[in-house]
């Protein structure tokens, strides 16, 4: 699928499959309208006995690729990239799938002549690493990848509590200055509110 027009399309079997709010159907449709750099959605589809069992959701998108030592730049090209977001891999992702889906990438590469493919999200540990430590030719894996945490928080009470308990000094300066920039920008048309349960929201 390379238009909005066949994304829209798939509305219902997507939305059975997505498993977090990034994987949103319409957030999707809104990031690929909204940046500019975008040149087009990329959804990969896969049935089995003419059912809908997996959906790889991406982009084409133009990008630039440094090679870097340090914070100097020693190299930079404008790319032409296909970029899978966080969560968009969804239904069914065990080996034999996750493998379907690297090999159709792969020839997306070539039929959309872009030159690299970029996967957010994927667990250093998982077997869709591991296929995409192995699938593609090795002259064209990725050896240097670099892992990047990420973390979570159980929030406090209170925002106070978050500020002056949770946080270090610097971030605490950050988030407080965060909220007088939108109180200025906003006069009188900020408000905070936690909602932590399905029926509080329309």
């Amino acid at each position: 699928m390379r238009t909005l027009a066949e994304v829209e399309q798939l509305r219902e079997g997507w939305s059975a499959l997505q498993s977090n709010p990034e994987s949103d159907i319409d957030f999707f449709c809104f990031i690929v309208k909204a940046r500019p750099e975008i040149l087009q959605p990329h959804v990969i589809v896969i049935y089995k006995d003419h059912q809908l069992v997996s959906l790889v959701a991406g982009r084409i998108e133009q990008s630039h690729f440094e090679i870097k030592i340090g914070y100097k730049v020693l190299w930079r090209a404008k790319v032409r990239r296909l970029a899978i977001f966080s969560g968009g891999f969804m239904g069914q992702t065990d080996p034999e799938v996750g493998a379907i889906a690297i090999r159709r990438l792969l020839r997306s590469l070539r039929e959309d002549k872009a030159d690299l493919l970029v996967w957010s999200g994927v667990q250093v540990d998982s077997e869709l690493q591991k296929l995409l430590d192995r699938v593609p030719n090795p002259l064209c894996r990725d050896y240097l990848a670099r892992p990047v945490s990420h973390w979570t928080m159980n929030l406090p009470e209170s925002l106070d509590e978050l500020l002056e308990k949770r946080m270090s000094k610097k971030h605490r300066y950050w988030a407080k200055r965060l909220v007088r920039v939108l109180e200025k920008d906003f006069p009188d048309a900020i408000r905070f509110e936690r909602f932590s349960a399905p029926e509080e929201m329309e």
